[in-house]
């Protein structure tokens, strides 16, 4: 074969690879997601119609690192109506479920970015925001007239020449609702018309309330999420139904929503006890306290306790490495113990027996007769 044919095939060949390696890069990440986002406000309902929910907080090191939980579940409102689907950074994949329309008092649902967090007070008294402030003041309004040039868009009345709207948010006349509250990117680049405007998440003046499409909350837990914001870990919303959750959670690589409450409370008196560098103080107390010579073992077992979590199934490394049943799913390529025909008399879950008795065996049937998202939405024995 005369070289310039080697040239030539070669050439053909290195084009083949290039092309199946750039399609193959674009079937691998198909969440909406974006690759730069750290931090995650969640939110799920039980349903469409459903005006109530939990927020979860999670953040992420980088794309390729799980999302971790942050601080505890948040009960929360949604529009009076329940959800449809929104316009953000998502793809609508069907259209047997309600879309959002301006006065329908439905959330939107989806994913999307949030960029700015606004309140009452001056941005001098805010102190260390790690996001942009907008300051409300007695004119400033959030256009919701379909008709307006300024359509779901923050407006000062004072600088406008032209007020071409009838009807706006006066977000100063909004009592606590709009005291606290974060500018959520729902129907923007471009905006279409009609298609709902001025959706936030904000205060709310109790339980009971409900709102014409925002996601509200109690105010000290607002203003939690107005500091841990951080623009520069582009935090997203995502909004969803429990059922859309569980629809979506793999293609759209979402978090886990598993409880791990001894996990989280360890690991949040770890970090509380970093911060309070008690380390040198149990040194000092340990003259006094005997058992403060014990505080770096202590210390130890609450790391141990936050291993205890599992964010994933045992064959996908789930749980701690030093554990003997994760260990024994991967080597046999299954999920869980569930998929296994002998975990009826498995003596490596034995050591449950003297805590739960025969619990353990009855979850296991239970995950192995409705599958894993139905068995946490559902009873459990312990």
């Amino acid at each position: 074969m005369s070289f310039p044919v080697i040239k030539k095939s070669l050439f053909y060949l290195i084009a083949i690879l290039l092309n199946y390696s750039l399609c193959w890069c674009q079937i691998k990440n198909t969440s909406p997601i974006p690759s730069s986002s750290r931090q995650m406000i969640l939110v799920i309902t039980n349903s469409f119609k459903a005006s109530n929910g939990f927020l979860f907080r999670f953040e992420r090191d980088n794309a390729n690192a799980d999302w971790e939980k942050s601080g505890d579940k948040i009960p929360v409102i949604v529009g009076k109506n329940g959800l449809a689907w929104g316009i953000g950074l998502h793809k609508l994949y069907t259209t047997n479920t309600p879309i959002k329309r301006e006065g329908d008092r439905k959330s939107p649902a989806g994913i999307f970015t949030l960029s700015s967090v606004f309140g009452y007070s001056p941005v001098e008294k805010m102190g260390s925001l790690k996001i942009p402030y907008i300051h409300v003041t007695d004119i400033l309004e959030c256009i919701d007239d379909v008709n307006s040039k300024y359509y779901n868009s923050f407006v000062n009345r004072g600088k406008v020449e032209n007020v071409d709207w009838h009807s706006s948010e006066k977000m100063l006349l909004s009592g606590i609702w709009y005291e606290l509250g974060v500018v959520v990117d729902h129907n923007k680049n471009p905006i279409k018309k009609g298609a709902g405007s001025c959706i936030f998440l904000h205060n709310w003046a109790g339980s009971a309330d409900s709102t014409s499409g925002c996601t509200a909350m109690a105010p000290s837990d607002m203003k939690d999420i107005i500091y841990w914001l951080d623009a520069s870990k582009n935090p997203i919303l995502v909004q969803l139904t429990r059922q859309l959750f569980i629809n979506y959670k793999k293609s759209w690589e979402l978090p886990e929503l598993r409880e791990g409450k001894i996990a989280d409370q360890a690991r949040d008196l770890r970090k509380t006890l970093r911060e309070a560098k008690f380390s040198k103080a149990s040194q000092g107390l340990s003259k006094f306290f005997k058992e403060f010579k014990n505080y770096e073992i202590c210390y130890k077992v609450l790391g141990a306790m936050v291993k205890l979590r599992c964010n994933r199934v045992c064959k996908d490394s789930g749980g701690p490495p030093f554990c003997k049943i994760r260990k024994c799913c991967q080597k046999k390529g299954i999920d869980g113990c569930w998929e296994c025909d002998e975990y009826e008399t498995c003596e490596k879950l034995d050591f449950l027996k003297p805590i739960h008795e025969d619990a353990h065996i009855k979850n296991l049937r239970q995950i192995r007769k409705l599958g894993t998202e139905a068995f946490i939405n559902g009873k459990r024995y312990w």
